[in-house]
């Protein structure tokens, strides 16, 4: 059986089928959907995230509903870590040293505690989408899926996302590409665009420790007046 993107589009709300159904007719499209069949299909390397999962982070909240979008690179490559929401892993699970990174520069709660559960899901419940510049890879081969033109899809996201204000944060080289679409797009020029280093222990010391990026989100929704995001969950 083939395995589909269009199939995962179907699964979503009506709004988000709406907006993206419409992309099937690209070329690009029909290109990214036999790589993926091709990819996931029996006797290929294993890949993640399974298909069920491609699209996760979009069943969380609606086009008019997401607040703060937060792109990376691709999945994590080890087994049973990708779960369809950039940078999170399910509850329980080991913290990947990127996710640790992250904690980090969240720093500890008012009870001086950091956070120590890697599923992101609250993040996402409250408006967060975690989506990241290639959304499947190879299961130990960080940027196999490179290739697939994953990075058409996010940008028609973010182009959805361009008729109200969003804060993006764009983590590392391959997520900080879009930052110039979203500029020069934007219809109300309202967007918050924050750039920084990808949080990954190989270029975390570059810039991405000390990047303010959590606070500054806050700082902006509270002057938007609405409710600040509660990283700490």
């Amino acid at each position: 059986m083939a395995v589909l993107l269009s199939d995962q589009i179907e699964m979503l709300s009506p709004a988000w089928r709406g907006i993206l159904g419409a992309l099937r007719d690209e070329d690009w499209f029909v290109e990214l959907e036999e790589a993926l069949d091709s990819a996931f299909h029996e006797g290929q390397p294993p890949c993640a995230p399974r298909p069920s999962d491609w699209l996760r982070a979009l069943r969380f909240c609606e086009p008019s509903d997401v607040r703060v979008m937060i792109t990376g690179q691709d999945p994590y490559h080890g087994v049973g870590q990708a779960n369809g929401l950039a940078f999170s892993v399910g509850s329980g699970q080991k913290l990947p040293p990127s996710l640790r990174n992250i904690f980090k520069e969240i720093g500890p709660d008012g009870n001086g505690f950091p956070r120590v559960d890697g599923n992101l899901s609250d993040w996402a419940e409250s408006g967060v989408l975690l989506l990241n510049d290639v959304l499947t890879v190879e299961l130990g081969q960080p940027g196999s899926h490179g290739y697939m033109p994953w990075c058409r899809f996010t940008s028609a996201i973010i182009e959805v996302l361009d008729f109200r204000p969003v804060a993006f944060l764009l983590w590392g080289a391959h997520a900080r590409r879009h930052a110039g679409a979203i500029a020069s797009s934007s219809v109300n020029q309202q967007h918050l665009i924050l750039e920084a280093p990808h949080p990954s222990p190989l270029s975390a010391y570059r810039g991405f420790f000390d990047c303010g990026h959590f606070e500054a989100v806050n700082d902006w929704l509270r002057k938007r007046g609405e409710a600040p995001v509660n990283w700490h969950g």
